[in-house]
């Protein structure tokens, strides 16, 4: 599991204005360095019992898990890191394996990340305080599509209570996409916004942005907590995995998300799993259909769309302690590209 980190104040990167820590432009495993070092900051100032799962050599750690013999080491590995995963084939498969994946991370991977406390947030406070300071200094308006039937926890389920939201709820793609469009174009003046969605209120997420490049042109960030953006095994209609993949296939692609101003935009996703379920993730949603793909060239001139995996927690987690971090990193990541 990850190890201990500790600070007395957590800096949420947008509110200082600038991160003291270096931000490469393509930061895939930064992206969950960041996430996790604040929620497990979080977590331990306020004593929670369940330490986050990280670990720098554990992206995408279901090939890690189920045939680490076969593992192929993705371009630029250390030599530490693929012996750390071949060791992994000598322990039996399940909870075993899953718990000595996460053993033994380096304290610089967490403990070495520097925020700016130029606006400081004490890590122990309430959760609806932590909530008041993102309200009161993002530069722009939440939108979350929420979904009864998530496979998972359900993160965004108090994303309106807690972060003053505005929430749509999922029926089916066509009309909780146009039910979005219309709530960001009714608003008092059009916004910059961040779109989240859960299990299947992703997908209507993307069909908006894909079909109104005007709401691409506002969108600082994208995310999809608990997300099924592959699609869900065994579901024959819209949202299931052959449907969802085919769409992916055609719509996301980087000239077909471009945006105006060129701008980078984070498309991040994270996904809850049962370390005690073999295959490691939950029935009917792999892991992999819980990440935003590789978008295809599509011969833009410039890359608008940068998947970021923020990695896998397990469920028992307090859900708007995951949500808050959540945001406070794309929050962070936007204003550290937009600079």
């Amino acid at each position: 599991m990850a190890p201990s980190v500790g600070l007395g104040l957590v800096a949420l990167a947008w509110f200082g204005g600038a991160v003291a820590a270096h931000w490469p432009r393509f930061p895939e495993v930064d992206g969950e360095r960041w996430f996790k070092h604040l929620w497990q900051t979080r977590s331990e100032a306020l004593g929670r019992a369940t330490p986050l799962p990280w670990h720098p050599f554990a992206r995408r750690p279901e090939t890690r898990l189920l045939a680490p013999q076969t593992w192929v080491p993705p371009k630029g590995a250390s030599a530490e890191e693929m012996a750390h995963v071949a060791s992994l084939a000598a322990i039996p498969a399940g909870r075993a394996r899953w718990d000595a994946l996460w053993k033994g991370a380096p304290a610089s991977g967490v403990d070495g990340l520097s925020w700016r406390a130029s606006f400081g947030v004490n890590a122990a406070a309430p959760a609806a305080e932590l909530a008041s300071a993102i309200r009161g200094r993002s530069p722009f308006a939440l939108f979350a599509v929420t979904d009864d039937e998530t496979l998972g926890p359900r993160p965004l389920a108090r994303a309106g209570a807690l972060l003053g939201a505005d929430v749509v709820p999922f029926t089916d793609v066509a009309a909780t996409s146009a039910a979005l469009v219309d709530r960001i174009a009714n608003t008092e003046t059009l916004p910059r916004v961040m779109l989240l969605g859960e299990g299947r209120g992703v997908h209507a997420i993307l069909k908006a942005l894909v079909e109104h490049p005007g709401l691409r042109d506002v969108t600082v960030g994208v995310g999809g907590l608990s997300a099924a953006i592959g699609g869900r095994e065994g579901d024959t209609s819209e949202t299931g995995e052959t449907a969802t993949k085919d769409w992916l296939a055609r719509w996301f692609d980087q000239l077909e998300l471009d945006t105006e101003a060129l701008a980078a935009v984070p498309y991040a996703s994270m996904a809850f799993v049962d370390p005690d379920a073999w295959p490691v993730g939950r029935p009917g949603l792999p892991l992999a259909n819980t990440r935003f793909p590789e978008p295809r060239d599509g011969g833009a001139p410039h890359a608008c769309v940068v998947p970021l995996d923020f990695g896998v927690s397990v469920d028992d987690v307090d859900l708007d302690d995951a949500l808050l971090s959540f945001v406070a990193t794309l929050i962070a990541i936007h204003r550290h590209w937009a600079d």
